[in-house]
């Protein structure tokens, strides 16, 4: 019997349940299912169909009742679900630095709905790292929101402001338009912000694909549905083994091209028990997606169990699942007599909403920055407070645990970022200027013998690095940061600790130029990471850099206060292969917190080498 009745396509609640559980392979092993993640990009092609058909197959287009059905459809699973996850995770779960505050900010930039923004200006969120999180997932939410908000606007301009008759041609023009726009960003754009991997610009032509689908649909079916689901999993699966590494973008546009021609030219029959059980989670879908990475992160993460872990995170995942939709989705997508109630608190949030943007934007953007830095500042206070005994020293992350301040100078940009951590003296300041690597050494200043005032700022490569383009601007806002922090002490280390390859003579002249004469410049020279040590030849170019770099420093030491202190000599200049790998927690040479520790002493006799101190 055919499952196309009046305006349900059952193909598509199908196509839902493939996606999600396709998705659910890729984060459970992402080394046997590499090429799974275009599930969400499924997802995207579907979501646009769906939602332009609602619109365009209704007379009327009532833009305050089509955002109040998506407020609906995913705000409340979303908030119960992440309210119990987060209440788990900070009762019962034994999670390390990094992980708490990646959580807290993922959990709430996903209720905004921007959580894709967040892990776009986060370099630690790469989405085909091995390493999965708990809400890494939530950046296709927030993009399918921003593509609600965006496609409700462009159809209420196109549906109430255009001649009736031309209407429609206008549509599929628009709609044409944005699609090359979006292809262009996707393919030829290097902004991270237009074309990468999290955001919607890049993105958009895969929803609007959906709506060019329903607009050009043809009638007749020519192929087979089920045949052509079974022949993409197979050879999706037969590539990532033969061929695992080919460009995402490759195989996202094969894959929306490739299921645009199944939507478009196929027949879907309820002629089997599998089909079945597929639309059963193609109406649970929405409730899988947000619970699937959470059970997947913490199963992984708290047991060691090969053989029956797929079963145990897939049955929970589905139970857990069937409870949301059952008790939250179904109860509250019903029509309501508090919709009408709901439309117009709705219209009057907006007003003030717009209000409050265009303000914001224009006239005072500190709001903003006041609000990020004490979303920050309150999350570090609240770790402090409920931060637990970790299971090993290997979690590579360690700075709010030594954070026991805060002041009116605290700025947690991720561009010029500056986070106080001791405040102990008023006579001798540290400040870290660095990356991931600057946060490496905290434990390494913090547990100095001396009363010490201390800083974290965020700084980058860039500022010192040969053959890369800058925003010196940045540089400049980071400089008069420290310089006003700096007045008052007497004793004053500036500390470049970063994971650079080569130095620039020109860069790091202008980097002295704009610090003052009486600073302390100490440049800890970074060590090699155990997959360069690991191989002499990527090791003997770092002894090349290296020295290169030495004399560099060494021609401005003349002029200037200038010190080097090298990480590798004074890690373990003499190790063999595994007791090198021993000090860190990871291949790009982050520190355990021991090895930090253990470079405290080496580094407190290299200080008592600088006669100001």
């Amino acid at each position: 019997m055919k499952l196309q009745k009046k305006n349900r396509r059952l193909d598509l609640e199908f196509l839902r349940g493939f996606a999600v559980i396709i998705v659910f392979l890729f984060h459970y092993n992402k080394q046997i299912f590499p090429y799974y993640y275009v599930g969400v990009d499924l997802f995207f092609l579907v979501s646009g169909y769906v939602i332009i058909k609602s619109i365009l197959s209704k007379k009327t287009f009532n833009i305050f009742e089509f955002y109040l059905k998506r407020i609906k459809r995913i705000y409340p699973a979303l908030f119960v679900i992440l309210s119990i996850f987060i209440l788990y995770f900070l009762l019962l779960y034994n999670f390390n630095e990094g992980e708490y505050i990646d959580t807290i900010l993922s959990a709430l930039t996903s209720l905004f709905g921007i959580s894709n923004y967040y892990y776009t200006t986060n370099p630690n969120y790469f989405y085909f790292s091995p390493e999965i999180k708990f809400l890494h997932h939530t950046w296709s939410l927030s993009v399918e929101i921003q593509f609600y908000i965006l496609i409700g606007l462009i159809l209420y301009l196109l549906t109430n402001l255009t001649n009736p008759e031309s209407r429609l041609k206008n549509i599929k023009f628009c709609f044409l338009l944005i699609s090359f726009a979006s292809l262009f960003f996707f393919f030829i754009s290097t902004n991270k912000f237009l074309s990468g991997y999290y955001v919607l610009p890049g993105r958009l032509w895969e929803f609007l694909f959906g709506g060019i689908l329903y607009l050009y649909s043809p009638k007749k079916k020519i192929l087979n549905f089920n045949l052509l689901i079974i022949t993409f999993f197979l050879f999706f699966l037969l590539l990532g083994i033969f061929n695992p590494k080919i460009d995402y973008k490759i195989i996202i546009i094969f894959t929306v091209i490739y299921f645009a021609l199944t939507i478009a030219y196929s027949n879907f029959y309820d002629s089997s028990g599998i089909n079945k059980i597929v639309l059963f989670f193609g109406k649970i879908s929405f409730s899988f997606y947000l619970w699937h990475l959470i059970v997947l992160t913490f199963y992984k993460n708290t047991f060691n169990n090969t053989y029956f872990d797929f079963s145990l995170n897939f049955l929970l995942s589905v139970f857990l699942s069937f409870l949301t939709f059952i008790y939250v989705e179904v109860k509250f997508n019903k029509k309501s007599n508090l919709d009408n109630y709901f439309i117009k608190t709705f219209k009057l949030f907006l007003l003030f909403a717009l209000v409050l943007i265009v303000y914001l934007q224009i006239f005072n953007q500190n709001p903003l920055s006041n609000l990020r830095n004490f979303v920050f500042q309150k999350s570090i206070q609240l770790f402090n407070k409920i931060k637990k005994p970790q299971l090993n020293n290997h979690s590579g992350v360690f700075v709010i645990s030594y954070d026991s301040c805060h002041n009116k100078y605290e700025n947690f940009s991720w561009s010029v970022g500056t986070n106080c951590l001791i405040d102990n003296s008023d006579e001798t300041l540290f400040y870290i200027a660095g990356n991931s690597y600057g946060d490496i050494i905290v434990p390494t200043i913090a547990t100095t013998n001396h009363q010490i005032t201390l800083y974290k700022s965020r700084f980058e490569n860039c500022y010192i690095e040969k053959a890369t383009s800058c925003n010196f601007v940045n540089l400049d806002s980071a400089i008069t940061q420290f310089s006003n922090i700096s007045k008052m002490f007497k004793n004053k280390f500036f500390i470049v600790s970063l994971s650079n390859t080569s130095f620039s003579e020109l860069k790091i002249k202008r980097l002295l130029q704009v610090i003052n004469k009486d600073v302390h410049v100490i440049f800890m020279y970074r060590h090699p990471s155990f997959t360069e040590f690991n191989s002499s030849e990527t090791f003997e170019r770092y002894k090349l850099t290296k020295n290169k770099d030495f004399n560099i420093i060494k021609k401005l030491e003349i002029e200037r206060n200038i010190y080097l202190f090298d990480n590798f000599k004074n890690l373990c200049n003499d190790c063999e292969h595994l007791e090198y790998k021993a000090l860190f927690n990871d291949d790009v040479g982050h520190f355990t917190l021991e090895t930090s520790l253990n470079l405290n002493k080496n580094f407190e006799k290299f200080i008592k080498t600088i006669k100001s101190f």
